[in-house]
């Protein structure tokens, strides 16, 4: 049986400890990577237990909110990966996330379409 989780963690910035990046952790039969949400927050504002941001806000709610729709997003490219009865690892979760097609191109096939260029 095959482990799927998703997790939200705060990594604090180089430049400043006050602020932190939001990460997001996809992890399948042990093996883990990382995408950039591209949002970053007050490091005091995350609550690592809970993976969300703390606080009723209008910032915070609509924060919680996007975090959700990309939880959403991750579990719709696991649920397709596993329908369309292709491998589901972590890089091809990511890559089926981001909208990355990995393309094997063949030897023969480089071949036929250099030569259709020539004609």
């Amino acid at each position: 049986m095959q482990t799927y989780s998703l997790l939200f963690y705060a990594k604090k910035t180089k430049g400043n400890s006050d602020v932190s990046a939001i990460y997001m952790r996809i992890t399948v039969d042990g093996k883990r990577n990382e995408i950039s949400t591209g949002k970053t927050i007050k490091t005091f504002e995350w609550n690592s237990k809970s993976g969300k941001i703390s606080g009723s806000s209008s910032q915070s709610k609509s924060l919680n909110s996007f975090l959700e729709g990309l939880r959403t997003k991750m579990f719709e490219s696991y649920t397709y990966l596993l329908n369309s009865k292709k491998t589901v690892t972590c890089e091809s979760l990511k890559n089926r996330f981001l909208g990355i097609d990995v393309r094997k191109v063949t030897l023969i096939e480089v071949f036929k379409d250099h030569n259709n260029q020539k004609n």
